[in-house]
C-alpha cells in the first residue's frame, strides 16, 4: 500500500466488540496496527497472532482509504455545485423549446403516432402547451430539451387521454358473464 499521511478513517463497533475478548497485550498490538495502517498505510511489525486477526480488518481500512482518495479528487457533486453549474450553461427559453419540438421531426413524428394525432392537431396541442408551461413553471424552464419531451408527452396523456373506443365494424368481445349460450 501506497504511503499516505491523513487525519481520520472509519474504525467499525465490530473491532471493538472482536478486541475485547482478547488479552491486553494482544489488544494493544491490533490496535496499534489498526492505527498506524489507517493514518499511515504502514503495516507494523506483529504476532502471528495479531496479524490474523488485524488481516480480517484490514479490507475495511482499505475501503476507507479508496473513499478518503476519491474524496480528495472531488467526491460527490453538491447541490451548490450542481446549481453554480446549471447557472454557467445556457438554459433555453419556453419558446427555444416550443420551437425545437416543432422542427425535431425525429421526436414529433414518433409523438404524434404514440398520441394517434395527425401533424396539426400536434401544432394545436404544442401551442396549448406553451401557454400551460409559460403559466404554470414560473419564469423556470425545463433542464434540458429530453425534460421538455417528457413533460409534454405526459402533459398529453392527462389532458387528451387516448380513447380506446371500438371502432364501428370491430368485433365486441367483451366478458359478460357467460359461457357463450343463451339464456333460456
Amino acid at each position: 500500500m501506497e504511503n499516505i499521511e491523513r487525519d481520520r478513517f472509519t474504525v467499525y463497533r465490530s473491532y471493538w466488540e472482536g478486541l475485547k475478548h482478547m488479552n491486553k497485550e494482544m489488544q494493544g498490538e491490533v490496535y496499534n496496527a489498526i492505527m498506524e495502517y489507517g493514518f499511515t498505510g504502514n503495516v507494523p511489525n506483529m504476532s502471528p497472532e495479531a496479524e490474523g486477526v488485524f488481516m480480517l480488518m484490514k479490507p475495511n481500512i482499505d475501503i476507507s482509504l479508496t473513499r478518503y482518495k476519491n474524496g480528495r479528487k472531488g467526491g460527490k457533486i453538491t447541490a451548490a455545485k450542481r446549481s453554480i453549474s446549471k447557472a454557467n450553461t445556457k438554459q433555453m427559453t419556453y419558446d427555444d423549446e416550443i420551437k425545437e419540438m416543432l422542427e425535431n421531426k425525429q421526436w414529433n413524428e414518433p409523438v404524434c403516432m404514440q398520441l394517434k394525432i395527425n401533424s396539426e392537431e400536434f401544432k394545436q396541442r404544442i401551442t396549448e402547451f406553451s401557454t400551460h408551461i409559460k403559466c404554470t413553471m414560473d419564469g423556470v424552464g425545463h433542464d434540458s430539451i429530453g425534460d421538455a419531451h417528457r413533460h409534454f408527452v405526459s402533459w398529453m396523456n392527462k389532458k387528451y387521454p387516448i380513447q380506446n373506443a371500438l371502432k364501428e365494424n370491430e368485433p365486441d368481445y367483451t366478458y359478460t358473464g357467460g359461457f357463450g349460450g343463451q339464456d333460456v
